[in-house]
């Protein structure tokens, strides 16, 4: 009977581990079903960029509905016998009554086993409880799918309700595949509590970064920080999906005016990554580079080129220096390098761009290094970049005729810092050509290059050919007579005026202020200023040119304009009436000279007084005006006042008073034979 009993259970327990195999398969196929689960939804995770994030939940809700389906139907191949046993057996009946209706089945299938079988039996039991748990679990599930048309708090309530039953696990599922603000919050207690997966983690960084592409940054942060803990709890410190998410809290600490903070969290990311995959990978390079651009944002620029430079040069290593994000680092450290003034750093790095570039892109980068190369005042250099971008664009895929000129131009800017005027004067030339047929003569690129021309030749002396271009520039300024420009090119035509006088050029020179004459004085509002000095110009070059009614009738005409623009007592009338006076001496017209200095004389006793060397100059005039007409009382008259003050105001035996007496004593009022007088200094107009 003994072994009977013994054989009748062992097959028992021999069937009942039939039934636990089969359950096991069961569950090991969920298992695997489940790890399939979490690595599509890391996929997911990982391209959140470039998807939508209700579109991320529901392909999880269609990953999630397909395995539960595909475990009913595993459910459903197992063992009827087993399944009907269980079923019958219900919950308030033991597992002696579940053998009892297994012996049939055991006794056909009974070995000989010799065995101590209490402790199986035990433990079969846990499983046959373990597995009913199971069956309950499912069934829950089921009442959940049917509700899943209800609303919110429905789902949410049931989702409570499961992780009540204390599976996490399920619930975890159950709230990522059927999102809503419900399950948010499950999801977020469960990563509070410590007790959340990497599912939990993927799920609220994905919620974090739809807020964080919306703008809601506060938002972002919590579910990125509740993401972190999730993700640290399951994967550890040390994982790249904890480093990613440890990048985005420091972008948002960033937006947000923390840089420190940020700092810190691109600090520990980039430590991560060195320590998960050593120092020359890729993924180092790509951590550095963001903390390089925060430090360069802080105005931490030189540790931004350290981790700049260790970036290009794994970069150079793992992808070749010719990979788009070679030229990209280099890029940055050139801006660095120019904003921490190391010129010759800058060119370094844009120069190895530029070494792997054409067409448009070199064309680029060329324009870049110009700056710098004139804070090095490398000439040489600039010169060959210059003839590198003509050069580009004469080709046809870069082709630009007007931007050509423009660094012809600048070419010729160049030469001349060289010290090559000929050259610089032939592209100047050529340029100004295609200036004019591309932006016609009236153009102010035209007129600067115009000006530019005619400097250049004023330089080398070829005076009379840099004329007309001189005065195509100054007519150009006419409309703005206040402006700068004006002035300056007004100041130049007189310079190179009087230049042409000094090299004998009388004829140009004449033309050239009687050219400014004329222009201004048909302004709206003529330069009164301008008008009288250049009419003082034009009065001294005639007197050289013996042209003396023509000088004279310049020099009345400033005259007048002085007296309406001022008064007849101004200082600036007296002048102009001394100059007049000398010309009248050197026309020969004596006594119209001598009324017009006895009229100065008046004016300087009226506005300076009894004494002042300027009337002392007067009565001097006045004294050797009165010799030429041989008048020798008035001039001796005239000669005593002049002394008589001198020794009042310098002293007698001063240096002043004996070069004025040696001057009255010297003059013989030498006459030529026409009777004009010609002891006149040319620059003055003064009687010598």
């Amino acid at each position: 009977m003994e072994l009977i009993s013994l054989t009748v259970s062992v097959l028992s327990l021999g069937m009942t581990i039939f039934l636990v195999v089969i359950v096991r398969q069961r569950f090991e196929y969920e298992r695997l079903q489940r790890e399939s689960l979490v690595k599509e939804l890391k996929e997911l995770a990982g391209s959140r960029d470039s998807i939508d994030f209700a579109k991320t939940i529901g392909t999880i809700e269609r990953i999630v509905e397909g395995q539960k389906q595909q475990v009913e139907s595993q459910l459903n191949r197992l063992s009827e016998e087993g399944i009907k046993a269980i079923s019958d057996n219900g919950p308030n009946q033991n597992t002696d009554d579940l053998l009892k209706k297994l012996e049939p089945l055991l006794k056909e299938k009974a070995p000989v086993i010799k065995t101590e079988s209490s402790e199986e039996i035990l433990e079969i039991r846990e499983i046959l409880l373990e597995l009913k748990s199971k069956f309950e679990e499912m069934a829950a599930v089921d009442k959940f799918v049917a509700l899943l048309d209800d609303d919110e708090e429905k789902k949410s309530a049931l989702i409570s309700a499961i992780r009540r039953l204390g599976n996490d696990e399920i619930a975890i599922r159950l709230a990522v595949a059927y999102p809503s603000s419900g399950a948010t919050s499950i999801l977020q207690d469960i990563a509070i509590s410590g007790k959340g997966n990497e599912l939990v983690g993927w799920a609220l960084e994905g919620i974090a970064d739809s807020h964080r592409a919306n703008g809601n940054l506060d938002q972002a942060e919590i579910y990125y920080r509740q993401s972190l803990v999730a993700l640290e709890n399951s994967l550890g410190d040390e994982h790249e999906d904890v480093a990613e998410i440890i990048d985005a809290l420091a972008q948002i600490a960033l937006k947000q005016g923390r840089p420190v903070e940020a700092e810190e969290f691109l600090e520990r990311s980039n430590a991560i990554r060195e320590k998960l995959h050593g120092t020359e990978t890729a993924e180092v390079a790509d951590s550095s580079i963001k903390l390089a651009d925060l430090y360069s944002e802080q105005g931490k620029l030189q540790e931004a080129k350290k981790l700049y430079e260790r970036a290009l040069d794994i970069t150079s290593k793992t992808l070749g220096e010719n990979d788009e994000h070679c030229f990209q680092l280099l890029s940055k450290l050139s801006t660095i390098c120019q904003a921490m003034d190391q010129p010759a750093e800058t060119a370094r790095f844009l120069e190895r761009i530029a070494a792997h570039q054409s067409g448009k892109e070199l064309h680029k980068t060329l324009l870049l290094l110009i700056p710098v190369y004139e804070a090095t005042l490398n000439w040489k250099g600039l010169e060959s970049l210059y003839r590198r971008l003509i050069e580009l664009c004469e080709h046809d895929e870069t082709r630009d005729e007007l931007n050509k000129s423009e660094h012809m131009r600048s070419l010729a800017r160049v030469l001349l810092r060289q010290g090559d005027k000929m050259e610089a004067t032939d592209i100047y030339r050529e340029v100004l050509e295609d200036y004019e047929s591309y932006l016609g003569p009236e153009h102010d690129d035209v007129l600067g290059v115009v000006d530019e021309l005619s400097d250049l030749l004023i330089e080398q002396g070829y005076l009379t050919v840099a004329a007309p271009y001189v005065m195509r520039t100054f007519k150009k300024t006419l409309n703005d007579t206040e402006s700068d420009k004006f002035r300056r090119l007004l100041g130049k035509v007189k310079l190179l005026a009087e230049r042409l006088v000094e090299n004998g050029e009388y004829d140009v020179a004449e033309d050239m202020y009687q050219q400014c004459l004329t222009s201004m004085e048909k302004l709206k509002n003529p330069p009164k200023k301008a008008i009288i000095g250049l009419l003082r110009k034009i009065g001294a070059l005639l007197a050289r040119m013996e042209d003396y009614e023509k000088s004279e009738a310049a020099m009345r005409r400033a005259i007048r304009i002085t007296e309406l623009l001022f008064d007849e007592d101004h200082p600036e009338t007296l002048i102009l009436l001394m100059q007049l006076s000398h010309l009248l001496l050197k026309g020969g017209k004596y006594q119209e000279a001598e009324n017009i200095c006895k009229r100065v004389l008046e004016m300087r006793y009226k506005i300076l007084g009894n004494e002042h060397a300027e009337i002392v100059e007067t009565l001097v005039e006045l004294y050797k005006i009165c010799k030429l007409q041989d008048n020798q009382t008035e001039a001796e008259i005239y000669q005593e006042s002049a002394l008589d003050m001198a020794d009042s105001l310098y002293g007698k035996d001063s240096s002043e008073c004996k070069e004025i007496r040696q001057a009255m004593s010297n003059f013989d009022g030498g006459m030529t034979i026409s009777g004009k007088y010609e002891r006149v200094n040319q620059k003055t107009g003064k009687l010598k």
